[in-house]
């Protein structure tokens, strides 16, 4: 599946194959030096298999870049069906209020992973079809100045 670049916004950017030839990871590079890279391994799984999921944010510059957050959640996976959210990590969750920033120096990429165990958030498992995966930095300066996704499709057993 050939890469594509998704630019939304200004400030920030934000494994195991089921048989399928692996997946080109997207890329979407910010205009102030940071890049996301979202990796699902390959864009075809089988129902109830995993999908992983790599978010790797990369600072371009020759200085460190300070990404600022409200809480102790610095990255998010979101799973989506017709733009309707299906399932994201950060669910039923709490996150403490932090005003630590996640500070990226020079050259550094910084890895977040996790994986889609193909079940809703209301726990049940989703029908095979095409899905959009969609990572972000929940950042103070705004969840959707710029994000990354990609699309999966789940097959029939």
């Amino acid at each position: 599946m050939t890469a594509r670049i998704l630019l939304l916004g200004l400030l920030l950017a934000f494994g195991a194959a089921s048989g399928a030839p692996a997946q080109a990871p997207d890329t979407a590079v910010e205009p102030r030096g940071l890049s996301l890279t979202l990796d699902t391994g390959s864009d075809r799984f089988h129902r109830g298999e995993a999908v992983p999921l790599k978010l790797t944010a990369s600072n371009l510059l020759t200085h460190s870049i300070t990404v600022p957050f409200r809480t102790t959640q610095h990255f998010e996976f979101q799973v989506l069906r017709d733009g309707k959210l299906v399932w994201n990590l950060g669910y039923h969750k709490r996150f403490s209020r932090s005003i630590v920033p996640l500070i990226v120096a020079a050259g550094e990429k910084v890895t977040f992973t996790a994986a889609w165990d193909q079940l809703g958030n209301d726990g049940k498992q989703v029908p095979p079809g095409t899905y959009t995966v969609r990572a972000f930095l929940p950042s103070t300066a705004g969840r959707d100045l710029l994000a990354i996704q990609s699309r999966v499709d789940i097959l029939n057993p």
